[in-house]
């Protein structure tokens, strides 16, 4: 089970200990000394809920709040304001600024992690019945391409099954079984999208090579590329060790390709790369050069919950992408998109490196 994670904002280091002790054995806990480095932090690492002190030098807490309140894939994550003013104007001063709860100090330490373990629990009850309710308005979106294949094939068999060659009964079988995969695929992954965020996936990470599986994600889509004229580039080291769950990895290399794939030009080239990052991570870009993403639109690339008829998120990667997020995000990285729309859209996925030690034991 993924541990939550509690972003901690106070520019007093002694109570930056403090909740190190109350929290850090039992929560992934992230620190922050100021308003500033807290809206830098909390878009990459998503917590699951923000202890926000309010008198802070710079930004105070309640403009933080606001700031918070705008990001979008930040609307289920819980904020607690904390200050040693308590007075009824700056608790509603608080909620205004979109705080859930309001906690003065010095405060009670039982009493605020039952709060914590309270707010988490209501994040976590909020978020899953949002995502199950997208989950089904995706699946019935993208449910229907598939079901007319199964369908009109089915019903063209059964009416002129005496009439029809063989090549033309092996390529309605052709789509019956497609159409079944596709659907099997759709509801898999609705799933287990919904087990990730609700943290219920049992994670066991090793070293394993992304080189390798890489490579083999390639070959998978290489004849839906060639069909479209297009040459799959790959641009890797001999070998390089990533740190996760070998479960769930091949996911991800899967679902950017198909998604390059499908919606690259006919002639042009997407590219798989995977190099060294930052802070011991490695980096999985794909690249790809059809129409792009509505700049509109690019906030949302990773929800998985938003079907309308959209660049780079209609016949199918909704809910990969989204699976791709998590996947990420479970392993200590993440993944980020950008698209300059007509020219070049891409996804970099970043994950842990395996270490040294790590790799000579496996």
């Amino acid at each position: 089970m993924t541990r939550k994670t509690i972003l901690a904002v106070d520019d007093d280091a002694i109570n930056i200990d403090v909740y190190e002790l109350l929290f850090g054995s039992e929560y992934n806990l992230v620190t922050a000394l100021s308003g500033e480095e807290a809206l830098e932090i909390a878009p990459r690492v998503r917590p699951d809920l923000i202890l926000l002190d309010v008198m802070m030098p710079g930004m105070t807490g309640y403009d933080v709040c606001r700031k918070l309140r705008e990001d979008a894939q930040l609307r289920f994550c819980k904020v607690l304001l904390v200050s040693a003013k308590g007075s009824r104007s700056e608790r509603i001063e608080g909620y205004e600024a979109g705080a859930d709860d309001y906690v003065t100090k010095p405060f009670c330490h039982d009493e605020l992690a039952a709060k914590v373990r309270v707010y988490l629990k209501l994040k976590s009850v909020e978020q899953l019945d949002q995502l199950k309710s997208g989950v089904l308005g995706v699946l019935s979106h993208e449910t229907r391409t598939p079901l007319q294949h199964i369908l009109g094939a089915a019903e063209l068999l059964r009416a002129s099954a005496d009439e029809l060659d063989a090549g033309t009964v092996d390529e309605m079988c052709s789509l019956i079984t497609g159409g079944a995969e596709r659907l099997e695929r759709l509801v898999s992954r609705g799933l287990l999208l919904t087990e990730f965020r609700n943290g219920d996936v049992e994670l066991h990470p090793e070293p394993i090579d992304a080189v390798a599986a890489i490579v083999r994600a390639v070959d998978k889509h290489r004849d839906a590329a060639a069909r479209k004229n297009v040459e799959i580039r790959v641009l890797t080291p001999p070998e390089m060790m990533v740190e996760v769950d070998p479960a769930y990895f091949s996911i991800l290399p899967d679902a950017l390709l198909d998604n390059a794939v499908k919606f690259q030009r006919p002639g042009a080239p997407v590219t798989v790369e995977l190099a060294e990052a930052a802070d011991d991570l490695v980096a999985l870009r794909v690249v790809d050069n059809g129409d792009g993403i509505d700049p509109n639109f690019l906030p949302h690339v990773f929800d998985g919950l938003m079907v309308e008829d959209v660049r780079h998120h209609s016949n199918g990667p909704a809910l990969s992408l989204a699976l791709c997020s998590a996947i990420t995000d479970a392993f200590g990285g993440g993944i980020e998109v950008t698209s300059d729309p007509g020219k070049e859209t891409s996804f970099v996925a970043k994950l842990r490196r395996a270490k040294a030690g790590d790799v000579g034991a496996a």
